[in-house]
């Protein structure tokens, strides 16, 4: 039914729907009103009752395609042709301008190092993967970090008049943001000098510098840390390791250690776990619930990236088996504990992470952002929403996105011209054809998975399709479950958030 913008879907108790992406809406959807829809744009109501009437019942017929049609006509629902065309705005220098006081340079990251002490298996800044930059000795100094800093604010205080409550946020990164620790110093020390309001700061490192004055440093300017921990020892050293090849889950855990036992309470601390095919899941659930008492917040369980790279090659497809079967375990675990009453409910941080994002996914399904905007699909910002500035002082989209998309430089500023063409661009090679796309509303790539060799396309070239496929698999196990227990959105979104709000705070 390719007429249809919007997924038929079943769930487990057999129950048939169908999401309607022109509207965020789901409806009750039987065999009989799948027919119909499928037939409806192409013939008469009689001639739907006459094609129907031996089957089922002529009131029933009837009341599907009254249905159907009060629905389309009021509301723009089920078909491709209600869709309401979305004309991407044109993005003068002007317009963007007006943008980014709305709602740009929400973070300032600073990639204070290409260096690191690790050499992870996954590293997206590695010969693994095809057009990223890899490690080397460049750093950033002072005066570069301070011209990045005096532009952001700059622009910041112009955004802040019209949204009093913003607070600015500045996230070091790297490489391992904690090789270059005089310069965050140095960093945090002029921005407060500079701002004399809150400051978000921010950081992603490895965890292994994290000396106790380290910690008590990040603690004493209240800096959120991001840790990489991707589980127990056994999978941890498998592909984390330093320059030796040597494992570093004892160095991490350690560090973790320290921290909690000294700053118990201690909240903007969080983890972000990684994991691929190889990956036992089983015993990384277990590893977190163990260790819930003395380990940070887990914030995020992603999968390595799949696109540009051939680091997947490592792997067959028993290997694939294998991992898709200990998450099916999960899968049903979390199920069965997010179906069962709130006062016996017992969900570890972890599952809720790995197995509940996606639900949260399914079911918030906000208007794309950007839809009014300039990029009117896919879940992609406005190039200045972030400031991304290299070493060097290039300015660039996101950390996520490799450094071949330059969007301007600390001397010069902003380049709209940079930024004009990288969003026509895009529209044109991966937004062309998202009009007849039956997920709009539920797509969240962006750049980052689309970023080649300077320009933007699909690796592999059934991206699309495969993500179409996933939305769906998410919707039945969401669906499911609220079939189970309708109480459980409340805590896969409402409780969830408030978690991170409270972290956040």
């Amino acid at each position: 039914m390719k007429n249809l913008a919007g997924l038929n879907f079943k769930t487990k108790n057999g129950n048939q729907y169908f999401y309607d992406d022109n509207t965020g809406m789901v409806f009750p959807c039987s065999d009989l009103m799948q027919e119909i829809l499928s037939l409806f744009q192409n013939y008469s109501k009689s001639e739907i009752i006459n094609k129907f009437k031996q089957k089922n019942d002529k009131k029933d017929i009837e009341k599907h395609y009254n249905f159907i049609e009060k629905w389309s006509q009021a509301h723009g629902c089920f078909f491709f042709e209600n869709r309401v065309p979305i004309i991407p705005i044109e993005p003068t220098e002007k317009k963007i301008i007006e943008y980014l006081i709305n709602n740009g340079f929400r973070q300032l990251i600073l990639n204070v190092t290409e260096d690191c002490n690790f050499r992870c298996k996954y590293c997206v800044y590695s010969p693994e993967y095809l057009y990223s930059r890899n490690k080397s000795k460049n750093r950033m100094t002072f005066s570069t970090a301070k011209k990045a800093i005096d532009y952001y604010f700059s622009w910041f205080i112009k955004v802040q008049e019209r949204n009093p409550v913003r607070t600015p946020v500045i996230n070091f990164y790297g490489g391992e943001p904690l090789l270059e620790l005089a310069l965050v110093k140095k960093i945090i020390e002029y921005s407060k000098s500079l701002f004399n309001q809150e400051i978000f700061f921010a950081m992603t490192t490895n965890g292994s510098l994290m000396t106790e004055k380290i910690i008590d440093y990040l603690f004493e300017n209240e800096v959120s840390v991001s840790i990489s921990l991707d589980g127990p020892k056994k999978e941890h050293d498998r592909l984390r390791v330093d320059k030796n090849g040597k494992g570093t889950f004892d160095r991490v855990m350690k560090n973790l250690e320290m921290a909690a036992k000294k700053y118990p309470k201690y909240i903007r601390n969080l983890i972000i776990s990684v994991h691929d095919w190889g990956t036992d899941l089983e015993a990384v659930a277990q590893f977190f619930n163990e260790k819930r008492d003395i380990l940070p917040f887990v914030a995020r369980s992603g999968f390595v990236s799949p696109t540009f790279t051939h680091y997947f090659d490592r792997y067959n497809e028993t290997d694939v088996l294998r991992f898709s079967k200990k998450k099916g375990m999960l899968m049903k675990e979390y199920f069965s504990e997010i179906t069962t009453t709130q006062e016996s409910r017992r969900i570890p941080n972890f599952l809720d992470i790995l197995v509940g994002s996606n639900c949260r996914l399914s079911l918030l399904r906000q208007k794309i952002s950007n839809r009014h905007h300039f990029i009117p699909y896919t879940g992609s910002c406005t190039p200045g929403d972030k400031i991304s500035v290299l070493w060097d002082g290039s300015i660039h989209l996101c950390e996520r996105v490799n450094h071949l998309f330059p969007i301007g430089s600390i001397e010069q500023g902003l380049n709209f011209n940079k930024i004009y063409d990288l969003i026509k661009h895009y529209n044109e090679a991966i937004a062309n054809n998202c009009a007849k796309c039956p997920i709009t509303r539920l797509c969240g790539t962006c750049y980052a998975l689309f970023a080649g060799n300077g320009e933007f396309k699909k690796d592999p070239v059934d991206f699309c399709e495969k993500n179409i496929h996933s939305v769906k698999d998410n919707l039945v196990f969401t669906y499911s479950i609220l079939e189970d227990n309708p109480q459980a959105f409340t805590y896969m979104v409402t409780e969830y958030h408030k978690k991170l709000t409270d972290i956040m705070a």
